[in-house]
Formats: C-alpha cells, structure tokens, sequence
C-alpha cells in the first residue's frame, strides 16, 4: 500500500509478494516480499529514494541528473542503470548487484567509495566493517522479477536466505560445512 507522508513524499510497502513501482521520473522499482521504499512525489529536485530491503531498479538516464538510493547501511549513485539493492533490517549485510550500466556504491560508516561494472557483486558486512566486491551472473540475483531462481557458485548459505525470502519460510541448517558447499542450480 501507499502512503503519504507530509504533502511532499509517498512510501510504499509490498506484502508477502512481489510489487512494481513506477517512480515519478518513469523509473521502474520491483519490491520483493516485505520491502518498504520512500521517495518525493515528484523528482524536480532530487531522485533521492529511501529503501530498506530488497529491490531491484531500473533507472532511467534523466540528462546527468543523479539517482540515489540510500539504505540503512549503504548509498548507491547511478545514472542509468539496472542494479539490485539488498539491505534487509534483519541482516548485517548489504549487497548492491550490477546488471547493467555503473553505480558508485557508498559506505555510509566509512564514506568508502567502489565504481562497479555490470556482473558485479559488492557486499558490506556491518558487524565486521569489511566489504568485497566479486563478479557474478546478476541474473542470479534479479530472477526473482520472471520468477526464476538460478544460482551459479554460490555457498549453500546463501542459497538458503534466496529460498527463504522466495517462499517466506524459515530454514534451519546447524551444520557450517553444508552451508559453505557450492550450489548451482
């Protein structure tokens, strides 16, 4: 549902299913289970979005005005682009997925800087204040939006958290060798 808040900006959840968002500037925002984004009513200006949770944007290029995502741990700068953000209140860890174009993702602790390119993964651990960047298939991250799930290489661990957020259940595996194993499926 939406919400207004002051005369100036909307927010909008999703339920336990997924939802597209189309944004003032025609960009396109596809919220997964349980996600919560603010932004202006309009982007006259800033596009400036506020998001806690997992998304995927589609960003229209606005002649060299920026788009900026900002999450409770990190903030990510674009153009025009395709990415996906992860930063879920029940996790540490912030994740920024390149499908296409370039982003400049930020540190919000450190105001550390990384340029990535497209297939790459950047990861911030805010416990242990340390953050990696590794190449990946982004479609593995964004198949959620056709309803696929595919995975190259990836620790059980983490295909755990996937099914997890796909089919809102909880999974219990106790055995830390399990879940480092690589899975593609």
């Amino acid at each position: 549902p939406f919400h207004l808040l002051g005369d100036k900006e909307l927010t909008c959840s999703s339920d336990e299913t997924k939802k597209e968002v189309i944004l003032p500037d025609g960009s396109h925002v596809w919220l997964n289970a349980h996600i919560s984004i603010s932004y202006p009513k309009s982007f006259e200006k800033s596009r400036n979005v506020k998001l806690t949770g997992e998304a995927l944007f589609d960003v229209v290029n606005s002649g060299g005005e920026d788009f900026t995502v900002e999450t409770s741990k990190i903030k990510i700068e674009v153009l025009g682009t395709t990415f996906l953000v992860n930063d879920r209140i029940d996790t540490d860890v912030a994740q920024t997925v390149l499908e296409s174009g370039a982003v400049s993702v930020m540190v919000n602790n450190t105001g550390k800087t990384l340029n990535l390119k497209p297939d790459e993964l950047f990861v911030y651990n805010n416990i242990e204040g340390t953050s990696r960047v590794e190449t990946v298939n982004a479609s593995s991250y964004t198949g959620w939006i056709e309803d696929e799930l595919t995975f190259t290489n990836i620790p059980m661990s983490e295909l755990i958290i996937q099914l997890e957020k796909r089919y809102n259940v909880d999974i219990v595996c106790n055995n830390r060798r399990i879940l480092e194993i690589p899975v593609s499926i």
